[in-house]
């Protein structure tokens, strides 16, 4: 049941790998909405008309805009404006109610007092100013409120804009390490089966480096001679399934070394060790293994315990055992008689699998 699972595992880890990274996405938006909006924040701009032509001389424009566009009201907002080479000739606030405004104005600067400005609400200071004959107005500008510095709004929008590039990256960051997490929760109990299905030989480090499935049975192929089979195994680029596994040596025991007994010998014995080792064996698979074993043992003529190979795979899956004897040559010439012996040589038998938990 475990090789049906594995696909809809993988669905279910794509799944909550979207699932943290739209949250993460939402997250990263909420909190750059939150930075720009719940801090103090004081922003102003400055424009200047240079000069129109009035009655007696040349005029000016110069207009003082202050927003506070955050969440919290501002106190004691100050504007102080200098114009070193012009002349102030009338200042005006517009967009506040007068009350508790102050106004100071000099030759050259202008001052404005606000006891607080609310969120969102801006004012603006017009300055009407004679200009020099041949050069632009120069202004010199300083807005405070407590707590708080004016950002004249050009400076303002390349801080929001590289604290808007900053916060998504270091929500994908975050994305990425959950997801990394989540891998290495999944990793850890693949870790558990592993160790559970052979023993104490394997830790969770092992698993970490790569010590799975595939290097277990390379490493079983090297132990018994096969040394080239077991490189091979190591290189290939899919993973596969035990039963696999045993086709593949079989076959390729038949195809070249068909003749000799003794590496027959240790094909078998390297089903064996997986019989043996591998408690959480689906049924079906433990039968095809009993099966490859059954049809190495009649290549070599010893077509009793072949049948006895048979007889096991038919106790663990009955179908999958009937069905690979029929299409093996080997194995199709077993007869009924040949596989009835004595029950008792099935359920004592040491490569029969011991339970269905942790199937895989």
């Amino acid at each position: 049941m475990a090789e049906k699972e594995a696909p809809r595992t993988k669905f279910f880890w794509l799944v909550v790998g979207g699932v943290v990274t739209l949250v993460f996405g939402v997250a990263g938006a909420l909190v750059t909405s939150y930075l720009s909006t719940s801090s103090p924040k004081l922003i102003y701009t400055v424009t200047a008309v240079d000069y129109f032509e009035g009655q007696e001389n040349n005029l000016g424009v110069v207009t003082l805009d202050v927003s506070n566009p955050g969440r919290k009201e501002i106190e004691t907002l100050e504007c102080n404006i200098t114009l070193p080479n012009s002349t102030v000739k009338e200042p005006r606030v517009t967009g506040l109610a007068p009350t508790g405004l102050t106004l100071e104005s000099t030759t050259n600067s202008v001052v404005v007092s606000v006891p607080f400005l609310n969120p969102q609400e801006s004012l603006s200071l017009q300055i009407l100013v004679e200009p020099p004959p041949s050069e632009p107005i120069k202004s010199d500008v300083e807005v405070r409120g407590k707590g708080v510095r004016g950002l004249e709004s050009s400076k303002n929008d390349a801080a929001e804009k590289t604290r808007l590039e900053i916060i998504p990256l270091v929500a994908g960051l975050m994305t990425a390490f959950v997801a990394n997490a989540l891998s290495v929760r999944l990793l850890v109990r693949k870790s558990r089966l592993v160790r559970r299905l052979m023993g104490s030989v394997i830790d969770e480090k092992d698993i970490v480096l790569g010590y799975d499935k595939q290097e277990m049975f390379a490493f079983t192929l090297g132990l018994n001679g096969f040394h080239s089979y077991a490189e091979r195994i190591r290189c290939h680029h899919r993973k596969m399934s035990w039963l696999s596994y045993s086709d593949i040596l079989t076959e390729n025991v038949l195809a070249e070394a068909r003749d000799d007994s003794v590496t027959l010998s240790r094909a078998i014995d390297v089903l064996k060790i997986i019989l043996e080792n591998i408690e959480g064996l689906r049924p079906a698979t433990a039968a095809a293994i009993n099966v490859n074993i059954a049809r190495l043992c009649a290549v070599q003529g010893d077509t009793k315990q072949a049948a006895t190979y048979i007889k096991t795979a038919r106790g663990e899956h009955a179908r999958m055992a009937e069905g690979r004897q029929e299409l093996i040559p080997e194995l199709r010439s077993l007869t009924q008689h040949d596989t009835a012996d004595d029950a008792a040589v099935t359920s004592n038998h040491p490569m029969q699998p011991s339970g269905e938990v942790g199937r895989s």
